[in-house]
C-alpha cells in the first residue's frame, strides 16, 4: 500500500482517482491547490503524487519545480495530470523530473501501470540514496548539487544505482508503459522493422535511459563513430553531459561485410568484441 497525494482543483477528478487508488489498496489524501500540496508534502510522507498542470495560482510546473528542488521532497514520484496534452508541456514536465504525464479523465489499466512504474522509480531512488520522500532526519538540510547547465542537471536528477529494469528515463513514456516499466536487466530484446523505421533511435533512447540510471553501456554499431553518435543523440534532445562518452559509454564500430561467413562476418566481429569487454564492468 502506498501513500498518495492527489492535487487537482476539480472535485470530480479527485473523486475518480481516489476511488480507483483506494480500490487498489492505497491510502489517498487530497489537495486543491499548489500551496497546500507543498505544505502537505513537507509535513507528511508520500510515496506518489498526482499533480494537475492547470492549477490556479501556483501552477503545476511551479509546484513540480519546487518539489524536485527540495532535497526533502525530490524523491517523491510525480505523475502530472492535464486535460489537453501537448508536446511542450510533456517535455517540460519530464525535464523537471516528472515520472509521467496522464491525460484526464484517467483510470483503468493505464493508470495501474503508471502507478506501478512510478512507485518502482521511487523505490529505486530511495535505495540509491537520491533524496527521500519527506524524511526529516539526517541529510534534510543537504543542498542539491550545482551543474553547469540544465541538461546535466536533468541527467543527474535521473541518475542512480542500476536497478532491475532499464527504461528510457521518461522520455518515451508510451514505450516505457508498454514495457511495464522497461527492459528487464539480463534479458534480450529484438527490435524489428524496415530501414529508416527508427530502430536506432529507440536504441539511443534506451541507451540514454540506461546511462541515466547508472549503467555503463557498450554500444555496437556499423553506422557511426562515437563522435557521430553523440551528435546524432544531441540532435534529438538526448545530449549527454561532458565526459560520458569517455566514462560511461563505449562505442564499438562493426565492419559491414555482409557475407556472414567465418571470421569476416559482422556476427563474428560482434561476438569477438563482446568477449573482449572488461569482465568486472557492468555493461548493458
Amino acid at each position: 500500500m502506498a501513500n498518495v497525494l492527489i492535487v487537482d482543483h476539480k472535485s470530480s477528478i479527485r473523486k475518480s482517482l481516489t476511488s480507483s487508488l483506494s480500490g487498489d489498496g492505497h491510502k489517498v489524501d487530497e489537495a486543491t491547490d499548489g500551496k497546500a500540496a507543498l505544505e502537505m508534502a513537507a509535513k507528511s510522507r508520500f510515496d506518489l503524487m498526482f499533480l494537475d498542470l492547470e492549477l490556479p495560482g501556483l501552477g503545476g510546473i511551479e509546484v513540480l519545480s519546487d518539489l524536485k528542488g527540495n532535497p526533502r521532497t525530490s524523491g517523491i514520484p510525480v505523475i502530472m495530470l492535464t486535460s489537453l496534452l501537448s508536446t511542450e508541456t510533456e517535455a517540460a514536465s519530464l525535464r523537471l523530473g516528472a515520472s509521467n504525464v496522464l491525460v484526464k479523465p484517467c483510470g483503468g489499466s493505464s493508470l495501474e501501470i503508471m502507478v506501478r512504474i512510478a512507485l518502482r522509480e521511487g523505490e529505486d531512488a530511495a535505495s540509491g540514496g537520491l533524496g527521500g520522500t519527506n524524511d526529516s532526519s539526517e541529510g534534510a538540510g543537504t543542498e542539491p548539487p550545482a551543474y553547469e547547465d540544465r541538461e546535466e542537471e536533468v541527467f543527474a536528477e535521473h541518475s542512480g544505482v542500476p536497478g532491475k529494469f532499464i527504461s528510457t528515463g521518461g522520455r518515451l513514456t508510451k514505450l516505457d508503459t508498454a514495457l511495464d516499466g522497461g527492459l528487464p536487466v539480463g534479458g534480450l530484446a529484438l527490435i524489428e522493422g524496415p530501414s529508416d523505421s527508427g530502430k536506432s533511435v529507440i536504441c539511443q533512447y534506451v541507451m540514454h535511459g540506461a546511462i541515466s540510471d547508472g549503467w555503463e553501456v557498450a554500444y555496437f554499431t556499423s553506422e557511426r563513430s562515437a563522435q557521430d553518435l553523440g551528435q546524432q543523440m544531441g540532435s534529438i534532445g538526448l545530449a549527454l553531459p561532458s565526459g560520458v562518452l569517455q566514462d560511461e559509454l563505449s562505442v564499438h564500430s562493426l565492419h559491414r561485410d555482409s557475407s556472414g561467413d567465418g571470421d569476416s562476418s559482422p556476427i563474428y566481429d560482434l561476438v569477438s568484441k563482446i568477449e573482449n569487454l572488461p569482465r568486472l564492468a557492468d555493461w548493458l
